[in-house]
């Protein structure tokens, strides 16, 4: 018996992305200070009111893109398999395939990935651990550092 059996490491990896409080909360937090750094800086009022309708809007579209994974190149579902190598669900249901775009982010607490798919562009995910259950945010981990691994 291998030890990649023994360690399930080939297993087929599903890793649905939920809603996050936590990524949520952090977003809220950095827009607000940029937002209330745009009130310190010495700018003209029409000027600070713009910076901050741009700040407003960049929020929504994370909140959508990154959060809640409704809109445009938005990741609603990851997985990787042997055979079939790394896909994506789009927000509409598609399944795609995807090639994994050098170099990912992950730490103990957060993953940033980018995933390429023929056609359609760069598509990315931030993810936090609450976005996913334990063991696939483990899974999930290992697998992109193994695959960043193999691709250097």
């Amino acid at each position: 018996m291998s030890y990649d059996s023994l360690t399930r490491f080939d297993q087929p990896l599903r890793v649905e992305l939920r809603f996050s409080w936590l990524l949520t909360s952090a977003a809220a937090v950095v827009h607000t200070l940029a937002a209330l750094s745009c009130l310190l800086a010495p700018l003209h009022p029409a000027e600070q009111l713009l910076l901050i309708a741009l700040l407003v809007g960049h929020f929504a579209w994370f909140l959508g893109r990154q959060v809640r994974a409704t809109v445009g190149r938005a990741i609603a579902v990851i997985a990787w398999d042997k055979q079939r190598g790394w896909q994506l669900c789009s927000p509409s249901g598609d399944w795609l395939p995807a090639r994994l775009v050098l170099p990912v982010f992950v730490t103990l607490r957060l993953v940033i990935v980018r995933l390429r798919v023929p056609g359609s562009g760069t598509h990315s995910a931030v993810i936090v651990p609450d976005r996913v259950g334990v063991d696939e945010f483990r899974r999930l981990r290992v697998r992109l550092l193994e695959s960043a691994q193999k691709e250097v």
